[in-house]
């Protein structure tokens, strides 16, 4: 009897066990189930990602232009009044690079007047005038040639090469500067810069115009002829030839031997004018290459 109950209670234990693994099963099948079929329906709908066409940018390779352009030719010709032997003594052929921010307001200035004095407006001839030059003529000459949002001050400037002008004196209280002409540096041998524009190039926003340049000192030597030396720029970093004489009597047939000769031993400048809100060029930088 005893033997039979112990049997009994087996036969119940390993039934018990069997329907709690049956119901285990069951329960990870259910769950198994139900949950993958929620997470299908949870899932959401993803639509294919449009197709993205990158547009590339054209390079803006620029369009060359005559070398002769009028508008080449009058930024030179601006320029190229600092060549001359004033306050700003030859400054764009020194070798060095320079923006416009960069550029003192003495030459700044400089380049102002002396280009108001090319157009007519205050003709400096040697003859010891005295002329009244108001700030905002001077500031909107600078700005023209600058651009408007270049920096600037009003100053001073003198002038001890005794060329164009002796002073351009600035008095606060009146805005206005008063320049005071010079007696003329005719008769004497000045240093001066040699130069010749190689190529203009034309971009979207801005111009690009290419210069060799070299810086000429002429000689007077004891047999009366006149001769050179001939520099690199105007800081005379490498010397090109000494004491050089020329056939060529004519002063521009001169510069054209020189040049023609020696224009591969020359720095070169590359200007960049950039186009302001209207349209207009202004001066940027210039760069040695």
């Amino acid at each position: 009897m005893n033997q039979e109950k112990k049997d009994n209670k087996v036969k119940y234990f390993i039934i018990f066990i069997g329907v709690c693994v049956l119901a285990t099963c069951g329960l990870a099948i259910y769950y198994m189930f139900f949950m993958n079929r929620t997470e299908e329906k949870e899932l959401p709908k993803t639509s294919p990602k449009p197709t993205v066409t990158e547009e590339k940018e054209e390079k803006d390779v620029g369009t060359p232009i005559d070398i002769n352009n009028e508008v080449v030719t009058s930024f030179m010709k601006t320029f190229q009044i600092l060549d001359e032997h004033t306050v700003s003594k030859y400054y764009f052929h020194k070798g060095l690079s320079y923006n416009r921010n960069s550029v003192p307001n003495d030459v700044k200035i400089s380049l102002a007047i002396l280009s108001l004095s090319k157009e007519g407006k205050y003709p400096l001839e040697g003859l010891r005038r005295t002329f009244k030059i108001s700030g905002s003529e001077i500031k909107q000459k600078v700005q023209k040639i600058f651009g408007e949002d270049v920096s600037f001050q009003h100053q001073t400037v003198g002038n001890n090469s005794g060329c164009d002008f002796d002073s351009l004196t600035y008095d606060m209280n009146s805005d206005s500067y008063t320049l005071k002409e010079s007696g003329g540096c005719g008769g004497t041998l000045i240093p001066y810069i040699i130069s010749r524009v190689t190529s203009a190039t034309e971009y979207k926003n801005h111009l690009e115009i290419v210069e060799k340049a070299g810086f000429v000192e002429p000689l007077s030597l004891p047999n009366g002829d006149i001769a050179f030396n001939l520099y690199n720029n105007a800081s005379k970093e490498k010397t090109i030839v000494s004491k050089e004489s020329s056939n060529e009597v004519d002063a521009k047939a001169i510069d054209n031997s020189i040049y023609n000769k020696y224009q591969n031993q020359f720095d070169t400048y590359v200007y960049t004018f950039k186009k302001d809100k209207a349209g207009n060029y202004y001066f940027d930088s210039i760069n040695r290459k």
